[in-house]
């Protein structure tokens, strides 16, 4: 497991990594599909090494996603697909 892994507790949840990180002080769930980490990440398949690798290579992008989401309202899980990280 590697240092970004860790720090948010990332794991596969069927084809979906789930992970929590700290947005304003607040702790928030988040979710990132594995079509996402596929296309945008580079995962070469749907198994849990290769979707968590991708994961830890997209670790810039999604602290990035993680500070521009404090303000979002989220009931549950805050759910990151692919509009969340087109060029902007």
């Amino acid at each position: 497991m590697t240092k970004f892994t860790k720090d948010t507790g990332a794991h596969v949840r069927d084809d979906t990594i789930v992970f929590q990180m700290e947005t304003g002080g607040v702790v928030r769930d988040f979710e990132i599909s594995g079509a996402v980490l596929r296309e945008h990440f580079g995962a070469d398949d749907d198994t849990p090494a290769a979707l968590l690798a991708a994961f830890e290579r997209g670790a810039d992008e999604l602290r990035e996603i993680g500070k521009r989401s404090q303000w979002v309202p989220a009931d549950g899980p805050i759910e990151l697909g692919a509009g969340d990280f087109e060029a902007r």
